[in-house]
């Protein structure tokens, strides 16, 4: 595993094999830097452009984690690491936008 730096973070790379049988081999140290445990649930999405986008799920939150809801995340996740729209409101600005928005 290798650390090199990407935009204003660390990222760690590294390869992982694919078996005949479709079984990814993650090496230990992968999995303990991304703090995957035995059972542990691993979300995960492909771009059209063929990367992979993979998310360690909190157990105790499994409820939570559909694959429709999961998909909605990545696809904010994608437009945002695009460039996409930002806003950032005070809470009174999101009450006052939300009321607003109930009351259409």
């Amino acid at each position: 595993m290798t650390v090199v730096p990407l935009g204003d973070q660390l990222v760690s790379t590294g390869l992982l094999e694919v078996r005949e049988d479709g079984t990814i081999v993650v090496p230990e140290e992968v999995l303990r830097a991304a703090k995957i445990c035995p059972g542990a649930k691993v979300g995960f999405a492909i771009r059209e452009d063929g990367e992979v986008i993979l998310a360690v799920r909190d157990p105790d939150q499994a409820w939570f984690w559909t694959e429709e809801w999961l998909a909605g995340e990545h696809q904010v996740e994608l437009k945002l690491r695009e460039g996409g729209p930002r806003e950032v409101l005070t809470e009174e600005e999101f009450l006052a936008k939300l009321e607003s928005m109930l009351n259409q």
